[in-house]
């Protein structure tokens, strides 16, 4: 585990040094419209899909969104799409407690 971790903060390093974007490092990125959509690219798979919220495995931990009447609307091998109210979204670090408490 420490060696994968070594080397995605190889590729973080490599992507600044040669001004890349960060997607190139394998890095998830979030976007937000309004309370009502969240797409989330570069991730690694679901862990949870409930209603109140999803968890979503990535690089390095795990994204949870909150809400309510949260659905997946469409998924591919690297893109989520998730729609519903939106009421936050945390990263979390396995084996690491958030700021809402420990990560379950």
């Amino acid at each position: 585990m420490e060696e994968r971790k070594r080397y995605g903060d190889l590729l973080l390093r490599a992507a600044q040094a040669a001004d890349l974007p960060l997607q190139a490092a394998d890095l998830p990125l979030i976007t937000l419209t309004g309370r009502r959509r969240a797409l989330i690219e570069n991730h690694k798979g679901l862990e949870a899909l409930e209603p109140d919220g999803v968890l979503i495995r990535c690089r390095g931990g795990l994204i949870r969104v909150r809400g309510s009447g949260l659905k997946l609307a469409a998924m591919t091998d690297t893109e989520l799409l998730l729609t519903g109210e939106i009421a936050g979204v945390d990263l979390e670090t396995p084996g690491k407690e958030d700021a809402h408490g420990p990560a379950s």
